[in-house]
């Protein structure tokens, strides 16, 4: 098979490009165009509206540091909410905690989690499945309202998401939606 440029956006003067070794899955939620490539060098990667997300290859450097930095710091998270993470990849790092006994991902789009689920299955590798990992599809701002006027609180908010500039999430990133989660804490709670 010939292969296929791949060329990704890394700044405004650099891109990276990988020969694709198959043709892409392609899919179009009502949120998105999912775009699952397979690479040589990087494994499968997947992007979201052209953007990279995450590649098998180093998708633990952002998982990893994303899950285990807050968890380690924290005395003892129990709860733990994930904004975004439709990947699962986050959720993953945050069972090799066994004190977490809840994690919450507030994913968008139920496209996200089903395609990566079935394609790139080294992302989450079964994290779905553990009894302790709820998955709420929905706005991630509306989910953690909804769970903090219930009363809950999290020792851990994870933010997994895309650029600020992407019209679905800028909204989480402004003062109101900080001070949620500022309110949504529990003692010694940690948004990262």
């Amino acid at each position: 098979m010939k292969q296929q440029p791949i060329t990704l956006a890394l700044a405004s003067d650099a891109t990276l490009t990988l020969h694709a070794s198959a043709p892409p899955i392609e899919v179009r939620s009502s949120f998105q165009h999912i775009s699952v490539e397979h690479t040589a060098s990087f494994g499968q990667l997947y992007r979201l509206d052209g953007d990279a997300m995450a590649a098998e290859a180093d998708e633990f450097m952002i998982h990893e540091s994303l899950a285990h930095l807050a968890a380690l710091e924290h005395p003892a998270p129990r709860r733990a909410i994930i904004l975004g993470g439709g990947d699962g990849a986050s959720a993953r790092e945050l069972l090799k905690h066994p004190s977490l006994t809840r994690i919450v991902v507030a994913e968008l789009d139920p496209l996200v989690v089903s395609t990566l689920r079935e394609h790139i299955r080294s992302l989450s590798t079964g994290a779905f499945d553990d009894p302790r990992v709820e998955l709420c599809i929905g706005d991630a701002a509306r989910s953690l309202k909804a769970l903090h006027d219930q009363g809950e609180a999290f020792d851990l908010i994870l933010f997994d998401l895309t650029e600020t500039d992407d019209p679905a999430c800028a909204h989480l990133h402004d003062d109101a939606f900080l001070a949620l989660c500022a309110a949504s804490l529990g003692p010694a709670g940690i948004a990262h």
